[in-house]
């Protein structure tokens, strides 16, 4: 068992195989607890899941899909999206600011699919910080 409070600041460290990666599945609501219950903000994980901004260490996606970085970044707004589907201005502005924030402005249009692996997982923190997680 363990709590974090608002401001604290941790690190998850342990051997392979130590249950680090399933620690945060489990956060994310990846994974179900064989036993035992896990609340975030006082919540159960699948409504308070939303609230943290995650970065996975890869994305398996058909390099072909047609997605433009500014376009992969909105994704990090789909829990805002209107009922419509349409993205907000404020959505698109968001997603300009994260990319702005990992030094990808000059890059916004270009195919996901053309940056480079160091620009790729950029582009996934930007999605992450579109989202305004609290965690």
């Amino acid at each position: 068992s363990f709590t974090i409070e608002e401001g604290e600041w941790i690190g998850v460290i342990g051997p392979n195989g130590g249950g680090k990666t399933t620690l945060l599945k489990l956060l994310l609501g990846f994974l179900e607890p064989e036993s035992g219950s896990i609340r975030l903000f006082g919540l159960p994980v699948s409504e308070g899941r939303g609230r943290i901004g995650y970065v996975p260490q890869s994305l398996g996606f058909d390099p072909k899909f047609p997605i433009s970085l500014v376009e992969l970044v909105l994704t990090g707004r789909l829990s805002q999206l209107r009922w419509y589907g349409r993205y907000s201005r404020e959505d698109r502005q968001i997603a300009l600011e994260a990319i702005e924030q990992v030094g990808l402005s000059d890059l916004a249009q270009r195919k996901f699919s053309e940056l480079s692996g160091g620009q790729r997982q950029r582009a996934l923190i930007a999605r992450a910080l579109a989202s305004k997680p609290e965690i």
